[in-house]
């Protein structure tokens, strides 16, 4: 999680605009070339849910959230600056699909989505912290920490780039889509 303000009145513009403008400013200018068919885009597998199933409450018993589930884009005031990165990344990944959508748009969206991205963090520099980020729920269990969230199993480690390699080029070899397609990254 990119570091951000304290402020929740912050948490638009530190977290949640920058992920849909990362969103954006990578498929405009893909419109602009029609060599183009397929742009594959890493997001996160918390677009998927609501953030009050990983934070505040259980998911109701029989509910499966995949590759197809559909979020509505949470509005402020958000609790954590946790809860304003899981909207950035509903909002991120909502983008896409309207961009997808719109007529004028010549290529397929991919979105591998992840939940946890484990690894090395540059942003940590105490041993305090490394517990915090994605890599909290595995840290934490390390360091003999109960973990506040539901520990998930889709993650890919940063540093494994065969496996993440393996996805975007799985993604890129996919027959004919529907505009946008989402895919569980998980290996």
């Amino acid at each position: 999680m990119p570091p951000a303000s304290d402020e929740p009145s912050d948490y638009e513009v530190t977290l949640i605009k920058p992920a849909v403008a990362g969103t954006v400013n990578v498929l405009k200018p893909s419109a602009l070339d029609p060599r183009i068919k397929r742009v594959v885009i890493t997001s996160s597998a918390a677009a998927l849910f609501e953030t009050k199933y990983l934070f505040e409450e259980d998911t109701p018993l029989g509910t499966v959230w995949n590759e197809k589930s559909q979020t509505p884009i949470p509005q402020g005031p958000f609790k954590s600056p946790f809860h304003a990165y899981y909207a950035g990344k509903i909002a991120a990944l909502a983008a896409a699909d309207k961009f997808a959508a719109d007529p004028d748009t010549k290529f397929d969206i991919v979105n591998i989505l992840v939940l946890f991205v484990l690894g090395r963090n540059e942003l940590i520099t105490k041993a305090s912290d490394l517990a915090s980020g994605s890599n909290g729920p595995v840290m934490g269990a390390v360091l003999g920490n109960k973990s506040d969230i539901s520990l998930v199993s889709s993650s890919v480690h940063v540093d494994d780039v065969s496996c993440m390699s393996r996805l975007w080029i799985q993604a890129c070899l996919l027959g004919p889509i529907t505009n946008s397609e989402g895919y569980l990254g998980t290996l």
